[in-house]
């Protein structure tokens, strides 16, 4: 009989750790235990369920209109993440590992970035970008530190190329932007505030050679195209007639009996052909476009530390899945040490919603604890870095699913068509060529 060996264990057709291993099926994945290739298929799928159902209940109407401060909701995450680890000790001895603390280090700041991500940018976007960053992270960790081989290396580019072109065509589904043919807009002038900022007249103002100005509510005296002032100068009547003015109030002195468009009490608004300077224009999108911004920084802090954060279970050659249970407790340590530097960083109290948070938060843990025993199994099979944990990636269509179906972040024939499209003609066939490819 021929016998194979693994840390010291002999097997063949045996029992490692309760799992049924066979020396055929069996590859090198550095020096750590080994799991079999059905094992870890099996480990993808589970991922890729679980995975992407984690991210549904942050979106749940309780959770959003109470606005759940994302390290409030990561502590409940964290929390469930903890106990529910606990139950791999039904089918596994006791064995404890600094590796799993040292991913949760990782996974802790990734999650709450994720939680950002999507409160900014949307369940289905976010996911596809963050799942992009993270299969190629994880993909240069299996090459190039641990010198994982692969078995053709154009065919595995090219799955890779099709993988970023499929997550690039789920992260560019919108709806459409409609506009209203009427350009006008009718404000009651007593539901105004007294003053009108600087910014909303640098956004609707033309410049003009006027030597009126708004400071305080009031119309006042200087000279054309002084520099210096809280204000710029504009011509009062233009305003009156073309600027669009959204819930500020009109100042008396500018309440002129015989102005057409205060008749009534309403002011009509026309802002179709107020021109704008290019600093204003500029100005005007950095503030539009600033949850983007934050959104987009969040995305990459969630793919790199997402890609990395099963790194340390490569390191680990004794603790198999138990990797998972030693960063559940990494989670209930990096945790609540971030939850108190970040809410004394922002010098106020944490609003905790037990009502309407902790369980739609034990549900997201719980579900992510799930995922993350299957992506431990991928990873310690030989598909491991390389092929294992990018393929769980995938969980981004199911994200993505949720958004249509669940949330209705997305719709339209042409953004549902342009997701499904890029899912099963772009990311499936690059996840099969790296499936088959990536791996020598």
């Amino acid at each position: 009989m021929n016998a194979t060996f693994l840390n010291g264990t002999v097997f063949n057709n045996t029992f490692i750790n309760n799992t049924i291993y066979n020396a055929t099926t069996l590859a090198p994945t550095g020096s750590q235990p080994q799991v079999s290739y059905t094992v870890g298929w099996i480990g993808v799928i589970t991922a890729i369920i679980f995975y992407g159902s984690s991210a549904a209940p942050v979106k749940l109407r309780s959770v959003q209109e109470s606005k759940v401060d994302p390290m409030v909701y990561q502590l409940y995450y964290s929390t469930a993440i903890f106990l529910a680890n606990w139950l791999l000790l039904i089918y596994n001895p006791w064995t404890f590992s600094y590796h799993g603390i040292l991913g949760a280090c990782c996974w802790v700041p990734a999650s709450v970035c994720s939680i950002y991500a999507i409160k900014y940018i949307g369940i289905g976007i976010a996911s596809g970008l963050w799942s992009g960053c993270i299969i190629i992270v994880s993909f240069l960790w299996g090459v190039i530190a641990f010198h994982d081989a692969v078995r053709n290396v154009p065919l595995t580019l090219l799955g890779l190329a099709l993988l970023i072109a499929g997550i690039m065509g789920l992260a560019t589904c919108k709806n459409k932007t409609t506009t209203t043919a009427n350009p006008e807009k009718s404000v009651n002038k007593n539901e105004f505030a007294r003053e009108l900022p600087l910014d909303d007249i640098m956004e609707i103002a033309p410049q003009s050679p006027t030597s009126r100005y708004v400071q305080n509510g009031a119309v006042m005296e200087t000279p054309a195209g002084t520099v210096g002032s809280p204000t710029v100068p504009v011509d009062m009547d233009d305003i009156m007639s073309r600027a669009q003015v959204r819930n500020k109030a009109l100042p008396d002195d500018l309440s002129n009996p015989s102005h057409p468009d205060l008749h009534d009490d309403v002011v009509h608004i026309d802002v179709s052909t107020v021109p704008k300077t290019v600093t204003q224009r500029m100005f005007t999108i950095i503030r539009k476009s600033r949850e983007k911004v934050i959104g987009g920084i969040c995305v990459a802090g969630t793919g790199f530390l997402g890609g990395t954060q099963m790194v340390p279970a490569r390191f680990d050659t004794e603790s198999g899945v138990l990797f998972a249970l030693s960063f559940g407790v990494g989670c209930m340590i990096v945790t609540p040490i971030m939850f108190v530097i970040y809410f004394l960083i922002k010098r106020e109290r944490p609003q905790m919603h037990v009502k309407k948070a902790l369980v739609p938060g034990l549900l997201s843990g719980l579900s992510f604890s799930i995922g993350n025993v299957g992506s431990t199994y991928a990873v310690l099979s030989p598909l491991g870095l390389t092929i294992g944990y990018p393929l769980c990636q995938v969980a981004l269509v199911v994200m993505g699913i949720y958004g249509i179906f669940v949330f209705r972040e997305l719709t339209g024939v042409r953004p549902i068509s342009q997701f499904f499209a890029s899912a099963i003609l772009l990311l499936l066939p690059g996840c099969a060529l790296l499936a088959i490819f990536g791996k020598a």
